[in-house]
């Protein structure tokens, strides 16, 4: 039979399991450049406080990425690929400076969706 403080030992135990599993996020989304979707690249979930043991990276693949567990908190983002209309034996890497790259955000515990819009700074300006 268990006694008042078995029953006790035994909660405070169970709870103490519980407690040590730190909250994770999942961030999935799209990634388009100049509207059309990303066809080869990569993107970066950088922590804005410099740990960079807590970031994150994956594959881009026809314009959809997801990550299943990183650290919470916020990012910024970073892509890199190569252009959709790039072809040959020495593709065309994306430009450093395109709209909508290196974005910040704050990814929550659980499940977030995140979508990039990469633009030429060209594009971006619209038709004059």
């Amino acid at each position: 039979m268990l006694t008042g403080w078995r029953i006790g030992c035994l909660l405070a135990a169970a709870l103490s399991l519980g407690g040590c599993r730190k909250p994770t996020a999942a961030v999935e989304g799209s990634v388009t450049f100049d509207g059309q979707p990303l066809r080869v690249g990569a993107i970066q979930f950088l922590p804005t406080d410099g740990t960079y043991r807590q970031a994150a990276s994956v594959a881009v693949v026809d314009g959809r990425y997801g990550i299943p567990r990183l650290v919470p908190g916020e990012k910024v983002v970073s892509v890199q690929g190569v252009k959709n209309d790039s072809h040959g034996p020495e593709p065309q890497p994306l430009p450093d400076s395109l709209e909508g790259n290196r974005a910040t955000v704050v990814l929550r515990p659980g499940r977030n969706t995140f979508d990039v819009s990469l633009e030429t700074k060209s594009a971006a300006a619209g038709p004059k």
